[in-house]
């Protein structure tokens, strides 16, 4: 009867934690990035409140307020993330009769930012 020697265990013993670790880390990696992907979409959906909004104010709550929330934990959410918003003239170029231009309009909180671009042609 032939049997495993105690190298051959302990190498498919290694190559089992090795593949245990990777496994680990791997899924580590997976929950982060879905964190911050996660995290990245709130903030761009909070964004197009504050662009869609003439006067742009600081919260999400002082743009929303003509909506009339009565929940006072989404009011108290809304309030609390604080937002700067930004726009500059990126570009502006005459073609023609037509003149083209772009406005990049940045909104960002303090670990995150959406930026847009916003084209005319007069």
């Amino acid at each position: 009867m032939k049997s495993f020697t105690l190298i051959e265990v302990l190498i498919a013993t290694m190559i089992l934690v090795i593949a245990s670790i990777s496994f680990l880390d791997f899924s580590n990696n997976s929950k982060n990035i879905f964190s911050f992907l996660n995290s990245q979409n709130v903030i761009n959906l909070k964004s197009t409140v504050i662009l869609n909004t003439k006067n742009p104010k600081n919260n999400i709550y002082e743009n929303l307020i003509d909506f009339k929330i009565d929940n006072d934990n989404i009011i108290h959410s809304l309030k609390k993330d604080k937002f700067n918003f930004s726009s500059n003239l990126d570009s502006s170029q005459k073609i023609e009769n037509f003149k083209l231009i772009i406005n990049q309009q940045k909104i960002y909180d303090k670990h995150h930012q959406s930026v847009t671009y916003q084209v005319e042609i007069k």
